[in-house]
């Protein structure tokens, strides 16, 4: 009891002492930042089953989860794993208020006892386990040592107490509550009966199908009445239920370099090559004047030689300038230093590996005789690309024909001396025509270019084709211009459409959404700006967003609960009823579907007598392997109700006309071949029962609690 008295006051003053600095840091850095919270006025991010969530709680808890980040990682989040991070908070917060309530209801509680035992006892908690075995086994004077003195101000101690402890209890509780509702679930004989005929009957089947895509939305457009609009929107209208949304269009111009920026590199870089061409010390030159990243100066051989150069291999000079060659989107200046015969040769090479057996002298025969038999057909004309991807058990080459790249003569051990002494050996071209052995096996090779010690010492100087500060200044400023000139949704798209900038649309965007139109990545200030500032019409400020200056109009916006019948957008000048123009695909399908089934309505005869008898749209497929777990009917795709629908038949019986989403079948069983019974359906039932399990846990018992929780995310005010 005396260490739970300790280990509370010690910690809770220690958590206390990290999360004021905490604070007081994002303070410091945040006061006066654009998303501060104190500028907008808000002390609270959301709710969560009636709890307002402030936002130094919030705060606190996103210099948690960044603490065990950066604990796990080893570095620093990136932007992206900021996005995560604050998501991970947000769901550390759902778990406290939201399920703490369902907790207490069932009487899920640690004890000391078994934090005690989480500790430091029989079954201490992984995280801690592996926190304390960095070696990967337990160090338990370690362990103690940070027990019995928690106020050490070593980092190894403040990080336990900071990042480790308080999720402890927090992760025991919830496994208890899921491992409560996993264990109340069961699965009965007869459902892992029905699992395993449903995965080895197996029916063979004929079918008719017209596909609704077959028959013109225009036959049916004119009966589609207001009326049934309004009748299928109230019968489904949980299918438009939605959460606060944003819609936006906006034009992005590239941060580009300009011809004049490319001009500017070029003759820049004419004036450097004079000089590089008279330079006394080559690879000090280039050092100083090449960009940071470059790298100024480098020895190659015939394959790793800079690629422009590789073409023209037999006309270099020494001391010659070449370039500026463009690659990619840097130019270089290339000169060549000296060219000389080094000690160590180089050989290109692909091959086969058939690899031996560590215990079986008998199976070390077969990898031989299988590779003399891969050996004769390459020799024979197969391709050795093709031999290398099918027959090699060198996992890290096979799939690229073998290639082993270029080897040098000293890249060798005692074990493949005599391969590699074979392979610098050649003097010509081609594959080897004996099987070369090696420790790991048996080899086929292939030399594809022989061994050379010509060796090419060479400096460089490159510039990247950047924009200048002239011209992102100048597109800034057109950026500007546009945005100044455009009031609301009409003027922005009449100036978009003056000046030549296209018009991007981002439908239903949600508070927390990190992209936008899945074009512009982080673009989570211009989300912010539309749920913070955004009013429909308004044109927002300017976004430097993945090289690009954005400019964004909000055009529409709703708020949670179901989305209106009557809702319109406006996109470059049409308008559109998503809600309306959603419900007519339906109301298109179950016309079609009565129009269809109404022509076939009395047919008799074999099903291809019936689809002639139709016309264009009806064909007949036919299925011979068709299982019930699967779902999917050959040339239709996922239609669940026709594939039962079958099943449902007996043999040689013949289906009604009947629809689904795909569109209408008519359905003959051939034959049906029940998998013979089993004496223990345990291993079904089982697998019937690990699904289920594996699916509360995953999501149905988030998906549940959350709901009921009532969570308002209003994070958008300070992220």
């Amino acid at each position: 009891m005396a260490l739970i008295n300790t280990l509370r006051n010690k910690a809770g003053k220690f958590v206390t002492f990290l999360v004021a600095a905490a604070i007081i840091s994002f303070t410091l850095n945040d006061l006066l930042g654009s998303g501060s919270s104190f500028l907008l006025g808000e002390n609270h991010v959301g709710e969560i089953n009636g709890e307002k969530i402030s936002n130094q709680e919030y705060q606190d808890q996103l210099q948690f989860q960044e603490s065990m980040f950066r604990l796990y990682t080893n570095r620093q989040p990136s932007d992206a794993d900021r996005f995560t991070i604050n998501d991970a908070a947000w769901r550390w917060l759902i778990g406290k208020y939201a399920f703490a309530e369902q907790y207490d209801k069932v009487g899920i509680q640690v004890s000391e006892a078994e934090l005690l035992d989480m500790l430091n006892g029989a079954n201490i908690d992984p995280t801690v386990a592996s926190f304390f075995s960095p070696n990967g086994t337990l160090d338990r004077n370690a362990l103690n040592q940070v027990l019995s003195n928690p106020n050490a101000p070593d980092v190894y101690t403040q990080t336990f107490w900071s990042v480790i402890y308080p999720a402890i209890v927090p992760a025991r509780e919830r496994i208890k509550y899921e491992n409560l509702i996993i264990k109340s679930t069961f699965t009965t004989t007869a459902e892992g009966m029905f699992s395993y005929h449903s995965q080895s009957d197996v029916a063979e089947t004929e079918y008719l199908y017209i596909p609704y895509y077959s028959m013109s939305d225009t036959a049916v457009n004119s009966s589609i009445t207001e009326s049934m609009i309004k009748d299928y929107y109230n019968s489904h209208k949980n299918d438009f239920k939605i959460e606060d949304s944003k819609s936006l269009e906006y034009i992005a111009l590239p941060i580009q370099a300009s011809s004049q920026d490319t001009t500017d590199i070029l003759d820049e870089l004419a004036d450097l090559k004079k000089e590089f061409i008279s330079a006394a010390d080559d690879s000090a030159f280039a050092y100083i004047n090449t960009e940071e990243s470059g790298i100024p100066y480098g020895r190659f051989h015939k394959g790793d030689i800079p690629f422009v150069l590789q073409a023209q291999l037999d006309s270099l000079v020494a001391g010659r300038t070449y370039g500026p060659y463009l690659e990619g989107d840097i130019y270089r200046l290339y000169k060549v230093n000296k060219i000389y015969n080094d000690t160590t040769y180089y050989s290109n090479v692909r091959h086969i590996l058939f690899r031996k057996s560590s215990d079986s002298e008998a199976s070390n025969d077969a990898a031989k005789a299988e590779a003399e038999e891969v050996l004769g057909m390459i020799t024979s004309g197969s391709n050795f690309q093709i031999m290398a991807r099918q027959y090699s058990d060198d996992t890290q080459t096979k799939n690229y024909g073998g290639d082993l790249g270029w080897i040098n003569d000293l890249s060798t051990s005692d074990d493949d001396k005599e391969i590699v002494e074979t392979i610098f050996a050649q003097t010509a071209k081609g594959v080897i025509p004996r099987v070369l052995e090696s420790a790991a096996g048996y080899h086929i090779v292939e030399v594809m270019e022989t061994k050379t010690n010509r060796m090419y010492a060479v400096a460089s100087i490159e510039r990247a084709v950047v924009p200048s500060n002239s011209t992102i200044d100048g597109i800034y400023r057109q950026a500007d211009l546009f945005r100044s000139s455009s009031k609301d949704v009409k003027s922005f798209e009449e100036n978009a459409a003056a000046q030549g900038f296209q018009v991007a649309a981002a439908s239903d965007l949600k508070s927390m959404s990190q992209s936008v139109g899945g074009v512009l990545g982080n673009a989570r200030s211009m989300v912010q700006w539309a749920f913070r500032d955004g009013k429909v019409g308004k044109v927002s400020e300017i976004y430097e967003v993945n090289d690009h200056y954005v400019v964004a109009v909000l055009t529409d916006e709703i708020a949670a609960g179901y989305r209106p019948l009557e809702s319109k957008k406006v996109v470059k000048g049409t308008e559109i009823y998503p809600v309306k123009d959603l419900i007519k695909v339906e109301l298109r399908k179950q016309l079609k579907a009565d129009k269809i089934m109404a022509k076939l309505n009395g047919a008799t005869g074999t099903l291809q007598e019936i689809a002639d008898n139709y016309g264009e749209g009806a064909q007949v497929y036919t299925s011979s392997d068709l299982k019930l777990f699967s779902n999917n009917l050959p040339t239709v795709g996922d239609d669940p109700i026709a594939v039962g629908k079958i099943f449902s038949l007996k043999n040689g019986e013949t289906s009604s006309p009947f629809k689904t989403d795909n569109g209408v079948f008519i359905a003959k069983m051939m034959n049906k071949t029940i998998a013979p019974e089993v004496a223990d359906y345990s291993a079904f039932t089982l697998g019937v029962l690990t699904t289920l399990r594996n699916n509360i846990r995953d999501s149905r018992i988030n998906d549940l609690i959350e709901k009921d929780a009532d969570i308002k995310d209003l994070r958008y005010k300070v992220y």
